[in-house]
């Protein structure tokens, strides 16, 4: 993170799936005052311009008297106030912060016509399904994923088109992205295989 062009290392700590923060380590370097009211299990952040409102018993965050939805924002584990990294990101361009964020490259392999295109092929309940749609679909889902945990996400395809191999990487490089991920859909003549290959590519 970095406010006035000072850099501020957080660090994170999973719960259940979810990245958060220990809030008192967001909060110092911002002189932000925290007030907690246990028996109301509400949470207040007042910087100079901006209060917000947040419990660890709601998933509502108030920002100036606006409400937005977040999935669990607030913990509080053995009496230690704990932050999502998804209300973290939104709310720092408000205290002037930002964040050092990491660019994923996704790159739904195949697209477009021709069997290079389409990919390999199966058959659900009489229709046909190609790898090309099942590619975009997940990567679609992954980017959102990834976004969640605070990614910056770019696509070598969001639509279905061709695209040569050149292309791909190149879009990925130009992006400065720091992982490049290109999904899949293996087949298979055998019904009992399942699971997934993960193939990488080492510096050594």
């Amino acid at each position: 993170m970095d406010r006035n062009g000072s850099a501020l290392k957080l660090r994170t700590i999973e719960f259940n799936g979810l990245e958060y923060v220990r809030l008192s380590s967001f909060l110092g370097p911002l002189n932000i005052k925290l007030i907690y009211n246990r028996s109301l299990h509400k949470i207040n952040l007042n910087s100079e311009k901006h209060v917000f409102t947040m419990s660890p018993v709601s998933e509502a965050v108030s920002v100036d008297g606006k409400v937005e939805l977040f999935e669990r924002p607030v913990l509080i584990d053995k009496g230690t106030i704990y932050i999502s990294k998804e209300v973290l990101f939104s709310i720092a361009p408000l205290l002037s912060c930002s964040f050092v964020r990491k660019l994923v490259a996704i790159d739904p392999g195949h697209g477009g016509d021709g069997d290079d295109g389409l990919g390999a092929k199966a058959e659900l309940d009489g229709k046909k399904i190609y790898e090309k749609e099942i590619t975009l679909t997940f990567s679609r889902a992954l980017g959102k994923a990834l976004e969640k945990m605070g990614y910056d996400v770019s696509y070598t395809r969001l639509d279905d088109r061709k695209l040569p191999l050149a292309e791909r990487t190149l879009t990925a490089n130009r992006d400065n992205a720091k992982v490049f991920i290109s999904l899949h859909a293996n087949s298979s003549t055998d019904s009992n295989i399942n699971g997934a290959d993960v193939f990488y590519m080492s510096e050594d």
